[in-house]
């Protein structure tokens, strides 16, 4: 069928194409301009969403007669529709000069591919009689989405001269693509038609099989091979000839699916599907399961399609089973996947089913499709089985906690800690300082050597003014004497009293003071030497009685004074101001609104990421409102910061299996065991500096215990440290598939449950390789795991925050 358009009668165009065309079959398309002289107009290209169009030719040709020259310009194309459906074909404008025609749009109606269709290398294959084996390969389409279909067919065209003269049937090596999915397609050889190419007629083989990529990028596909043994014509003697064959290798395009318009309940299929649900029976009792089918059906990888989320208010849902149904017998794979599931109710009445939900990519549309199937409704008899809602929400809330921010601070980054282990090494250069001292030679004064023994205490006076001077000496850091300074006995004595000194003590060094102003300014005789001794051994146990009781005071002082600052400290504390968002939280919670609550909790921890109770509240309402993965997600983050008398460590521990040392939670804070490392540390250098300067050996067990004991201390400081930066640690939020490659279409290796911990192993884009329990691994989309990491905190809140108020997914 053409149409045609014209200015003036002076330019013509037609375009030729058929107004029914069949899904992934090339159609041609022709597109054909007239005009009146010697210049051919110029053709614009045509487009058509949802087809690919190639361009074959564009020829131009010079004609006419009766003395009027007419130019004519041709271009073919061909059109391949991705899917049945209806497609618009854009106009053509074809020009020359100021001259303009525009072809009217054409609406294409596209029909399902013709089953057992002929491979559409048997008509494109370059077949040439100078090539004894005619061996190609084509690849259908070049550009593809991830998971969407690549046909590769491999051909060989034998005529009947080669056909005499092969000695055995040819061998042929189908090629191995890795990163894709294959199925072996079925081609009826038989019924393909042949080929005459200059007189000789060559019977086609084909070899055709179905690749669905796995991963975005470029899908290589190695050659194919053939090997074929030749001999002489007519005969089954003589020399044979081994010959192979091969074709050369082949690319196709794989695009990344969009992210833009992706359903959240989208788990990876590709291709274009319908869905249909069935209930077993319309009427149960509670307790009594209900069988629930639902099938998918289409065009499409259907054996790794995903099964649909199932979540009906009052029912619960558990997979019991699927069953797959491959239809091979056309170059597109399409088939069914059958699910079903147990639908056990939980209260009497009738239930709404409402619909199942199934989202798909339609690689033919490039966007995201919701196909729905209604289920209708449920009558349930009374029933003893299982308890209902309202007995359900008699249960109990968990506790909540009153608000808190624990400081992150890492000790070991702090000045103080830094000196104190640098100064670890003052009592050994102390040490070795005394050592060096000792071995100077040293010659004793001439006045110690005439020193009597048994005299007066060295730095004693020998005469009252002396020992007067010594006594005022020791007091005077005491009570804050001066030399200059003119005082009286009662004013020292006030002094030591104000100091911290006993009364006794005080009236003691008064009276002492006294004694020794009559010796040295009064009349009285020069004491003796004896006298002399008496009083300086006197005037040294006052002294130091004062030292001692003021010393003691000023300790109970300063520990007065302490716990002053601390109980300041204390209340400074509690008397932070909680944020908006942490009461909203706590009254929702009270209110019985759990899942409001969560979001509420979720903000207050987005602000403030180092708060053990916003964490520990948010767990709570995920728990309540039965989001158990949520709760260990916030659980573990609360622990991790507050390991040590946290009321929710015992509901974790519920929850979760034990694990191995990556993923555990060291029962002391980072700031607890790095100073425990200092202490440790401290004590034991200075206790062997002391024990070295008494001049004993230190043994070799002593010192392989010390350094054993500073070796744990600093392994349980390491992992402190690593357990609350959790680095690499996830939680799997919702139950996952394993992938074998990081891509929706990936082969599902295993399973990984809602709540288990993981580790990362290698992270490509949005994809991350993780290490669950029981050595299980596999690639899993980012956005259905959750990071424990100290620096992510506020980032998994606010994921949280999202999520709070979607239904629970079962």
């Amino acid at each position: 069928m053409s149409l045609s358009f014209g200015v003036l009668m002076q330019i013509a165009i037609s375009v030729q194409v058929a107004d029914t065309i069949p899904a992934r079959t090339p159609v041609p398309v022709v597109v054909r301009a007239t005009v009146n002289g010697n210049t051919a107009p110029m053709l614009t290209v045509p487009s058509a969403p949802g087809a690919s169009l190639d361009m074959v030719s564009d020829v131009t040709r010079l004609g006419g007669g009766f003395g009027q020259a007419v130019a004519t310009r041709e271009t073919r194309y061909l059109l391949r529709a991705y899917g049945p459906g209806i497609i618009q074909l854009s106009p053509v404008s074809a020009t020359v000069g100021t001259q303009n025609a525009v072809s009217l749009a054409r609406s294409l109606v596209v029909i399902p591919p013709p089953r057992n269709a002929v491979p559409a290398i048997v008509a494109r294959a370059p077949v040439s009689r100078a090539t004894v084996v005619n061996f190609h390969s084509l690849v259908t389409p070049d550009t593809v989405w991830a998971g969407e279909q690549v046909t590769l067919q491999v051909g060989v065209f034998i005529d009947d001269e080669l056909r005499s003269r092969l000695q055995r049937n040819p061998e042929y090596v189908a090629p191995s693509v890795d990163g894709a999915v294959a199925y072996d397609l079925p081609v009826a050889n038989d019924a393909l038609p042949s080929r005459d190419v200059d007189g000789a007629r060559y019977r086609p083989f084909i070899f055709a099989r179905a690749l669905f990529p796995l991963r975005a990028g470029r899908l290589n596909i190695p050659p194919a091979r053939l090997g074929y043994t030749l001999g002489s014509a007519g005969t089954m003697f003589g020399r044979q000839d081994r010959q192979t064959a091969v074709t050369p290798a082949r690319s196709v395009t794989v695009r990344e699916l969009p992210t833009d318009g992706r359903p959240t309940f989208f788990t990876g299929a590709v291709g274009v599907y319908t869905l249909a649900a069935r209930i077993e029976k319309s009427a149960g009792r509670v307790g009594d399961a209900v069988q629930l089918s639902v099938t998918i059906e289409g065009a499409g990888n259907v054996k790794l399609l995903p099964a649909p989320i199932v979540n009906i208010p009052d029912v619960v849902s558990n997979a019991a089973g699927e069953t797959i149904s491959v239809d091979s017998t056309d170059l597109l794979v399409r088939g069914s996947k059958t699910f079903r599931f147990l639908l056990t109710p939980r209260r009497d009445g009738d239930i709404p089913l409402g619909d199942v939900r199934y989202a798909f990519f339609n690689p033919v549309r490039g966007a995201y499709e919701i196909v729905t199937a209604p289920l209708g409704a449920l009558r349930v008899a009374p029933g003893t089985t299982i308890l209902d809602d309202d007995a359900e929400r008699r249960v109990a809330a968990l506790p909540l906690q009153s608000w808190s921010v624990q400081p992150v601070e890492d000790v070991t980054e702090r000045w103080w800690f830094r000196v104190l282990f640098i100064g670890l090494a003052a009592p050994w250069l102390v040490l070795m300082l005394r050592r060096f001292v000792r071995w100077m030679p040293r010659r004793p004064s001439r006045e110690r050597r005439a020193q009597p023994r048994d005299t007066v205490p060295l730095g004693v006076g020998t005469d009252a003014a002396g020992l007067r001077r010594a006594f005022l000496s020791g007091l005077a850091p005491l009570v804050q004497l001066h030399a200059h300074e003119p005082f009286a006995v009662d004013d020292v004595v006030r002094r030591l009293r104000r100091a911290g000194a006993s009364t006794d003590a005080a009236e003691a060094a008064g009276a002492l003071l006294r004694r020794l102003d009559q010796l040295t300014f009064g009349r009285d005789d020069l004491p003796a030497t004896d006298a002399i001794t008496a009083l300086a051994n006197e005037s040294e146990s006052v002294t130091r009685q004062l030292r001692t009781e003021m010393s003691s005071r000023v300790q109970q002082r300063l520990k007065r004074v302490a716990r002053t600052l601390l109980l300041v400290v204390g209340v400074g504390a509690s008397l932070e101001a909680q944020p908006a968002p942490f009461t909203r939280g706590v009254a929702l919670y009270r209110a019985q609104r759990f899942s409001d609550a969560a979001a509420a909790f979720a903000e207050a921890a987005a602000a403030e990421p180092t708060s053990a109770s916003a964490w520990a509240n948010l767990g709570a309402a995920h728990w309540m409102r039965a989001d158990t993965a949520g709760a260990i997600v916030a659980w573990q983050r609360s622990v991790r910061l507050v390991p040590r008398g946290n009321p929710v460590s015992a509901l974790l521990e519920a929850q979760t299996s034990a694990g191995d040392v990556r993923t555990s939670i060291i029962p002391v804070t980072p700031d607890v065991a790095w100073l425990l490392l200092l202490v440790v540390t401290i004590t034991l250098s200075v206790a062997g500096a002391a024990w070295r300067w008494s001049e004993r050996r230190i043994s070799n067990a002593a010192l392989f215990g010390a350094a054993g004991i500073v070796a744990l201390c600093a392994l349980l400081s390491v992992l402190a440290q690593r357990s609350v930066n959790a680095a690499g640690m996830l939680v799997v939020r919702r139950n996952v598939a394993l992938r074998t490659e990081p891509v929706l279409a990936g082969e599902t290796r295993a399973r990984a449950r809602a709540g288990e911990l993981a580790t990362v192993l290698e992270s490509r884009g949005t994809w991350l390789m993780v290490r669950a329990g029981d050595g299980r691994a596999g690639w899993v989309e980012s956005e259905a795991l959750r990071s424990l990491a100290i620096g992510d905190g506020r980032d998994v809140a606010l994921a949280e925050a999202r999520i709070a108020s979607e239904p629970v997914a079962p």
